[in-house]
């Protein structure tokens, strides 16, 4: 089974890696599809908004709060205006630490909010974290199905 990729909004080349990093040690099966700034995440679901359903959105939307272009508020106000995102999981992961911001990015619609971990093994954890959440278990993890009755 293919899993649906995970929409990552972030501008920092640094923070991406480390993301890709954390989820092959988290052993996170799904693709990073990466969009580079607030509009280019916009783009990215307008395309997707085309499938029936829930089929074209992404498994998760990791959203940064500030970009180019197009903020993470932005992007936020323009996703839950659409009731084709209603059901997309917007986990907010941004080094903002401000009550404010917190509030606003909640109020906006996001479905968690994340200040951005220092290290490796902490972003690994988080991301542990919300696959638990959002994601459903590994293959591994799950329970053995049992044969069905004759």
């Amino acid at each position: 089974m293919i899993e649906k990729p995970i929409l990552v909004a972030e501008d920092e080349e640094t923070d991406i890696q480390l993301l890709h990093l954390a989820l092959q040690k988290a052993l996170i099966p799904n693709e990073l599809v990466i969009a580079r700034d607030g509009k280019e995440a916009v783009d990215y679901l307008s395309r997707r908004a085309e499938y029936p359903g829930e089929a074209g959105l992404p498994a998760l939307f990791i959203l940064d709060l500030s970009m180019p272009r197009m903020s993470g508020f932005d992007v936020l106000e323009w996703l839950r205006a659409r009731p084709e995102f209603q059901s997309l999981a917007v986990v907010v992961l941004t080094s903002s630490t401000f009550d404010s911001d917190i509030r606003k990015a909640l109020q906006l619609g996001a479905s968690g909010f994340y200040v951005k971990p220092s290290g490796l093994a902490a972003l690994t954890d988080l991301m542990r974290r919300l696959q638990a959440r959002w994601l459903g278990p590994q293959p591994a993890q799950q329970a053995p199905r049992q044969p069905a009755a004759s």
